[in-house]
């Protein structure tokens, strides 16, 4: 499970990231949501910049 998703701007050709974001999810859509995020996990990431993990 994820504690919180990454919230970011597309700008240019790149993504800026903008924060976190995590509370409010019901039990349900915290699985139903990570069962789709995982799909698409990659192991590079898309910021120019590190940001907190």
């Amino acid at each position: 499970m994820f504690g919180a998703l990454t919230r970011a701007l597309r700008e240019g050709d790149g993504w800026r990231y903008i924060g976190r974001f995590g509370t409010g999810f019901s039990h349900a859509a915290h699985e139903e949501l990570h069962a789709q995020l995982i799909k698409r996990k990659t192991s590079a990431s898309p910021f120019a910049m590190k940001v907190k993990d």
